[in-house]
This record gives structure tokens, sequence and C-alpha cells, in this order.
């Protein structure tokens, strides 16, 4: 199933997570992109 990517900004924040992650989960990068999108 799918997490609520409002909800998984964080690495830690997934219920499984690789050790090589950083502390940002790869959904922040959609807000990210929104971000820039916006301007």
């Amino acid at each position: 199933m799918m997490p609520h990517p409002e909800r998984v900004i964080r690495a830690v924040q997934n219920s499984h997570h690789p050790k090589d992650w950083d502390e940002r989960s790869p959904w922040m990068r959609m807000f990210e992109n929104a971000r820039a999108w916006v301007g």
C-alpha cells in the first residue's frame, strides 16, 4: 500500500527504509518539485 506523502517526509516515518537513506524520504522530492514548479 502507498503511504500518504504528507505523513512520510522523513525516512524514519516509513515502515521500511534502507540504511543508506538520509533524513529525508524520497517522498520529500515530490514536495520539492512542486515548490520549484510553483516558483
